[in-house]
């Protein structure tokens, strides 16, 4: 069985040169250049041969729905939206206590109208990092999982924790012949952070968006394919009707 990891002829080349399954991808970029539409484009690859689970950090499970129908893409997958909960769970708590202390509420008296108003689930802050390890390993393989974006578990969590999380889920991945796509801001964290993703990933994409004389220049960069350096490659890419797609290739690779 042939697993496509974007739907892009030309970088599914590169990739089915070396896997044919049991891998994890670290998809990196700058914002607005569309990291985010890529790892749905990675998520519908699996549909039909894998439990595809797309875990969004800060989109509602409406909006994913929404790209997936604009592109028509099939959206029979399970989304899990972690910000959604995040808001619902822990800062709608702190917004509030933040309006009791704003109307002059003591703090003894907003304990005492959370006890008695409130259920413990409601205040109760959940672990993510935890949550996501029971939701990826609940899953029967083969399965695809995105995890978009790893951004808001190094701002909530310890980073130490965060790439140990990693290193679970990627021996989870080889181990039963399935996907993982985690997408991460490029240039956010300190580098040796992003240096131990990348070496945990079997492979990473970069997206870079800049602007050169008054153009926008989109590449996408092959980065990284665990040893196989001679597999890097740089394209030129846009956006089309069928999502994000290579425009012009600069970087020959030799497919072996």
């Amino acid at each position: 069985m042939t697993l496509y990891l974007t739907g892009i002829p030309s970088i599914d080349a590169v990739f089915q040169s070396v896997f044919t399954t049991g891998y994890m991808i670290t998809l990196t970029g700058t914002p607005g250049s569309g990291i985010e539409l890529l790892s749905k484009q990675f998520s519908v690859q699996g549909i039909g041969n894998q439990q595809v689970l797309y875990i969004t950090t800060s989109e509602r499970e409406v909006d994913v729905i929404e790209t997936m129908k604009r592109f028509n893409w099939k959206s029979d997958i399970k989304i899990i939206s972690i910000g959604n909960d995040y808001y619902e769970t822990v800062l709608a708590k702190e917004i509030a206590v933040s309006k009791y202390r704003e109307e002059g509420v003591q703090a003894p008296k907003i304990i005492e109208m959370a006890e008695g108003n409130a259920s413990f689930e409601e205040y109760y802050s959940p672990n993510y990092i935890t949550k996501v390890i029971y939701e990826i390993f609940k899953i029967k393989p083969p399965m695809r999982v995105v995890i978009d974006s790893l951004d808001f578990f190094l701002e909530e969590y310890d980073s130490k924790s965060v790439i140990s999380l990693l290193r679970l889920i990627r021996s989870h991945a080889l181990k039963n012949e399935s996907e993982v796509l985690i997408t991460l801001t490029s240039d956010m964290r300190e580098k040796w952070i992003e240096s131990a993703i990348e070496d945990i990933s079997d492979g990473v994409i970069k997206l870079i968006k800049s602007v050169k004389d008054g153009q926008i220049i989109q590449d996408l960069i092959i980065w990284r394919i665990r040893n196989h350096p001679e597999k890097t490659a740089v394209f030129k890419y846009g956006f089309t009707e069928n999502g994000i797609s290579i425009t012009q290739e600069l970087d020959k690779f030799s497919i072996k």
